[in-house]
């Protein structure tokens, strides 16, 4: 009897078991993993539809609530259930969408391929560099290690408020620090939003100090974090796109919202040609553009000439006993200059003027490619300009291909749902979501991508 036909009425012994008093939690346990592994084996080998499959598991679910046992012990064996069940539904998934790809991508003469890096596509080891939602968590530990802490006040305050994003920590000081310069903004600020302005007409001497020393601790956060990128290496996935970079100069391009080197690195590891937006050389039309969107750890910025600056890429591997610079001064005007990354915060044009020539550069690419490749990428509030680029160059070019890799399904239905209505934009045809662990993914893809577009 086929096991799509036998399936119920093990489902249904198995509910009667956790209905049942007198069975014991070992006894459960014992038919949990047989039933367990009969529903695995039954996704992979196809004899149990996808559908079914996620029923059973709700099914499962809602006994096992109502069954004599741990509270603890129950949350365990529905969340290893939900886990062994998705994992070979990821991979049919998978599967379904490389083989869509493989009959419906084709790539004419001086159509343009994108590969657009998002936090996420540096989190594998050997990287291992935090997403946004990871930083705070991180700059907390970093700063742990020193005596006395630098943050400790700061950290305590995030905790109290609830506050867990990064990008929302940064917005607020950022905001603070222009209303305390700009004393006329302040007073238009208040009287918007309180009703007796008079009384708040002045903020305190000792308030100000405070909102100033924020900036202190904005240059530790990022001398912390530099200290963390200098050391990381390229994964899989920067590698295998600098090797597919190798063999298609001229067509593949890449931008990318990360403050680390891995991918310069991947590149000269292969002596792929690149450049950067803002020291463009003369043969630039022979090397392949690498739009860093959110600036870089070995960029530095001069705030009185607008000067940027690039520093050579230190490694590991390097002579250690050199320091890394964090600050410099400049050689044109003597002013200090700082590093040119600009803060996971809502309004970044506030920091860095020449970020905006970056943007119209990788607001082109994005428009003219045919092939978008995003990666770990979040599309979240704070990049809402980089949002609706994307959605631009979709819509006035509808034809294009969008490929999707990430390990959050929530974040690849938020960018559906953003292209989804997107006019003349085929989201059925030319939308390509691969849910998974982006440093077997994107290997996986460039060589499909090499195998139908050679």
């Amino acid at each position: 009897m086929p096991l799509k036909e036998i399936l119920p009425e093990i489902l249904d012994y198995f509910c009667f078991l956790a209905r049942e008093t007198r069975y014991t939690p070992d006894i459960l346990l014992e038919h949990f993993e047989a039933l367990l592994q009969l529903i695995v084996d039954g996704i992979r080998s196809g004899s149990i539809p996808l559908d079914e499959a996620l029923h059973v598991v709700d099914r499962i679910d809602f006994y096992l609530r109502r069954a004599r046992i741990p509270p603890f012990i129950r949350r365990e064996m529905v969340s290893r259930l939900r886990r062994e069940v998705e994992t070979p539904l990821k991979e049919l998934e998978t599967e379904k969408v490389f083989k869509k790809l493989e009959s419906a991508i084709t790539l004419g003469g001086g159509d343009k391929i994108l590969f657009f890096l998002g936090a996420g596509a540096s989190r594998p080891p050997p990287s291992n560099i935090p997403t946004i939602n990871e930083l705070l968590q991180e700059l907390w530990r970093t700063a742990g290690r020193i005596h006395p802490n630098p943050l400790e006040k700061l950290q305590r305050w995030c905790e109290e408020t609830n506050i867990k994003n990064i990008e929302e920590l940064l917005t607020a000081i950022t905001i603070s620090d222009l209303i305390i310069r700009n004393p006329k903004v302040l007073h238009l600020l208040v009287s918007v939003l309180y009703s007796d302005s008079e009384k708040l007409r002045e903020i305190p001497l000792r308030e100000i100090d405070a909102i100033l020393r924020h900036e202190d601790t904005v240059k530790m956060f990022f001398s912390l974090l530099a200290g963390m990128m200098l050391k990381a290496e390229p994964n899989a996935v920067h590698r295998s796109i600098a090797e597919y970079a190798k063999e298609k100069i001229g067509v593949v391009n890449i931008i990318t919202t990360n403050y680390d080197c891995c991918m310069e690195i991947a590149l000269k590891e292969l002596d792929v040609p690149y450049h950067h937006v803002l020291n463009m050389p003369s043969d630039a039309l022979k090397r392949l553009a690498l739009v860093k969107m959110h600036g870089s750890v070995n960029w530095f910025y001069c705030d009185g000439c607008e000067r940027v600056y690039f520093s050579p890429i230190v490694r590991e591997s390097d002579n250690n006993e050199v320091p890394y610079p964090i600050v410099g001064m400049c050689r044109y005007c003597n002013r200090p200059i700082t590093q040119f990354i600009i803060p996971p915060i809502a309004y970044k044009f506030l920091t860095h003027p020449p970020i905006i020539q970056v943007w119209e550069y990788g607001r082109a690419l994005l428009e003219r490619s045919k092939i978008m490749v995003i990666i770990g990428y979040s599309f979240s509030a704070a990049d809402d300009y980089i949002v609706k680029m994307i959605k631009k160059a979709i819509r006035e070019h509808p034809n294009k291909y969008v490929i999707v890799i990430n390990k959050s399904p929530q974040d690849i239905t938020r960018c559906k749902n953003m292209i989804t209505y997107v006019e003349s934009f085929d989201v059925e045809n030319n939308f390509f979501p691969l849910y998974g662990d982006a440093a077997e993914l994107v290997p996986k893809l460039v060589e499909l991508l090499h195998k139908i577009l050679s």
